[in-house]
């Protein structure tokens, strides 16, 4: 895997997430809709944090990330939130 493929990961979890904001703010919302596009978005959360995972490599003991730029961004974007994410 390499830097592409986590930015593509990315790229369709940043549209999955507006598809399911345009979908909440529809004047009949679809349920079902929404529950699968939330499934989709979290399995792309997992293959980043998986592939974000095996591109780091061993430095003097230190984990660092090949792909510096998408690991900040990844980091930035998926702070935990104080209230539980709700």
């Amino acid at each position: 895997m390499n830097s592409r493929y986590i930015n593509a990961l990315v790229r369709r979890h940043t549209g999955v997430e507006r598809q399911i904001e345009d979908a909440q703010k529809s004047p009949c919302p679809d349920a079902l809709l929404i529950a699968r596009l939330e499934k989709i978005r979290l399995q792309c959360r997992e293959q980043m944090k998986e592939a974000i995972t095996q591109k780091r490599i061993p430095t003097n003991g230190d984990q660092r990330s090949r792909f510096p730029r998408a690991s900040a961004r990844l980091t930035q974007a998926y702070q935990p939130q104080p209230n539980g994410g709700a």
